[in-house]
């Protein structure tokens, strides 16, 4: 009885949030079919997610590798359009997170034995984070990057919560690859059709603030005529990142896969992400997606029997996958991944440390050193989009508490590893074969990020979250079995 009480609480809760929602829609300055329109949408696909969060997680799943932040909201001040904008993930997200609240409330679920140990330094760093907005330069655009870092964040909680057992795992997983399918179509088409789209759409106006949609698909091929490079919708290099990652999930599942078709779909699947990873042209990105190749084949007990063979068959279809992406993208000159940057190229090296250096100046001149520029500032003072290293990110804006939550993420990250692979060096079951992929997955992550990225990499931390579940999950795993061979 109590049951079925709180399930009736639940679906109350659900509609009247709704309803709440759809009536706010009424009152926006859009046309009475649009806000009705959004009423009715805002019904269904709100109260299905308050009910069953895992389908907010499957829409996050996909959107999210995809359109990241190119569809989403920016705000207009006095006439001044802030050039970064709140994703629309972020809806979905907030949704998925009332529902878990609800959920855990109610207690209709029970909760992992093992704790998040990133609880504490993501909380410090949050904190921290809200403080660095007493020195905000420009408070609007510091309010919009602090917000987009506490999205991150509660995305990263959402899904280590909402990850309960290997069937919804399994799920999850399933949709990252699917999500890997349309970036690697997208990529693929990217090089003989590629357009720029730019849609930008008032829909709300509050005196001197206005709310404008915005759709951005950019177009890479105005760089250089030498560097016609695939993309998805997005930066070629971070194409090239969501890539490595969707491969490696890929490969997990295609190592643990029993069903003949399921495992040719996979093999079929692998191909084409990793054809569409080169044409990306990302010397980092395809670089960590080599080291990641073969370290899961060299960790992997289903593997490494023949490690020798399977090196060679990797080096061979490397080899072939970069002579068909270069005759595919039509290039008459030598490919990017043959050439080193030049000085004046924006990707460059030399120009990463410029905008290093003129960072690190502005925090000496600033007296910031210690306490950090603020969050969102290094982009800010320095006029470059980030900082293209995410470890320095951190240094960066938040200083010294930047680089101790760096030292502590990595010291939790080696336990962690270190006890899962005391189990795992032969992978027994599915949640091994994936903690296995998902280590291999990260390491792509920290090589990449030595010259790439910052710290709202969104991708990177929905790909952190599902690796701290999967290492908890399996640590539930064995503990269950140590507790089932005592008794």
């Amino acid at each position: 009885m109590a049951m079925i009480t709180r399930k009736i609480f639940y679906y109350i809760i659900s509609i009247v949030f709704f309803l709440s929602i759809g009536s706010v829609a009424l009152l926006m300055s859009l046309p009475w079919y649009v806000s009705l329109s959004l009423l009715i949408i805002s019904l269904i696909v709100g109260t299905l997610i308050l009910i069953r969060p895992e389908f907010g997680a499957y829409f996050l799943l996909i959107y999210v590798p995809v359109f990241s932040h190119f569809i989403g909201i920016r705000l207009n001040v006095n006439g001044n359009t802030i050039n970064k904008g709140l994703p629309f993930f972020i809806v979905i997200l907030v949704i998925g997170l009332i529902s878990i609240c609800i959920r855990k409330a109610s207690k209709l679920h029970e909760d992992s034995t093992t704790k998040n140990p990133l609880s504490i330094p993501l909380i410090i760093l949050i904190a921290y984070g809200m403080l660095t907005l007493l020195w905000a330069p420009s408070l609007g655009y510091n309010l919009i990057v602090f917000s987009l870092l506490t999205a991150n964040v509660l995305m990263f909680y959402f899904f280590t919560a909402v990850v309960e057992n290997e069937k919804l795992h399994r799920q999850f997983m399933w949709c990252w690859v699917f999500s890997g399918i349309i970036i690697a179509i997208l990529t693929v088409l990217s090089i003989s059709y590629n357009p720029q789209i730019a849609i930008y759409k008032p829909i709300l106006n509050i005196g001197s603030y206005k709310a404008i949609f915005f759709f951005d698909y950019p177009s890479w091929k105005a760089w250089r005529l030498d560097q016609y490079r695939g993309h998805a919708i997005g930066h070629p290099n971070s194409t090239s990142l969501s890539l490595n990652l969707a491969i490696c999930v890929t490969v997990g599942l295609l190592l643990v896969e029993k069903v003949k078709f399921k495992k040719t779909f996979l093999t079929v699947t692998l191909l084409l992400m990793t054809f569409a990873d080169f044409l990306t042209m990302s010397r980092a990105g395809i670089g960590s997606f080599l080291i990641m190749g073969y370290v899961i084949i060299f960790f992997s007990s289903a593997l490494r029997k023949k490690f020798f063979i399977y090196s060679i068959i990797f080096a061979i279809c490397f080899g072939l996958m970069f002579v068909g992406s270069v005759i595919y993208s039509k290039k008459a000159v030598a490919p990017r991944l043959l050439k080193t940057a030049e000085k004046e190229d924006i990707v460059s090296l030399e120009n990463r440390f410029v905008a290093w250096q003129k960072g690190l100046s502005v925090m000496e001149k600033k007296s910031l050193l210690i306490s950090g520029l603020g969050v969102g500032n290094f982009d800010y003072y320095t006029k470059y989009p980030h900082s293209h290293n995410l470890y320095l990110s951190f240094f960066f804006d938040f200083g010294l508490v930047g680089i101790i939550f760096l030292i502590i993420t990595l010291l939790i990250f080696i336990k962690l590893v270190k006890d899962i692979f005391k189990v795992i060096y032969i992978q027994r079951t599915y949640f091994h074969t994936m903690s296995l992929v998902f280590f291999a997955g990260m390491l792509a992550i920290g090589i990449h990020s030595l010259v790439d990225f910052y710290y709202n990499k969104d991708s990177i931390w929905l790909f952190l979250a599902l690796f701290i579940s999967t290492l908890k999950l399996t640590k539930d795993e064995l503990g269950t079995a140590t507790n089932g061979v005592k008794s």
